[in-house]
């Protein structure tokens, strides 16, 4: 079942709308805001990364639900949203590690959440 439908584009806005199943309700995203916000993340140095990556959490959220990404990309071990959380709170990695893990995140970025 699609739950995503496009509505009301215009010159400024590509607006979607949808409903999650079972819930009332619906949100609407941006798909152009949506575009300009991978390009920012997509060319992030990994020190800018580290700076946003609440920001970056909710993106890949939204865009891996909105093209269907594999949930083991996402929040499996090795996903990206699964590593932004190590980031967030894993007060034992390295600083080794953490570069590591901030270039796995931009490559997944432009792998996964392209748009």
């Amino acid at each position: 079942m699609n739950l995503i439908e496009k509505v009301r584009p215009n010159n400024r806005t590509q607006l979607w709308h949808y409903k999650m199943p079972d819930e009332k309700g619906s949100y609407w995203f941006d798909l152009r805001a949506l575009r300009q916000d991978y390009q920012k993340y997509s060319t992030m140095t990994p020190t800018q990364i580290k700076k946003n990556l609440a920001g970056l959490a909710h993106f890949a959220c939204i865009v891996s639900y909105y093209k269907n990404v594999p949930s083991e990309h996402v929040i499996g071990d090795t996903g990206i949203v699964h590593e932004i959380v190590h980031l967030l709170h894993d007060p034992e990695i390295t600083p080794d590690e953490e570069k590591a893990s901030l270039r796995n995140i931009r490559k997944k970025v432009k792998k996964y959440l392209s748009l």
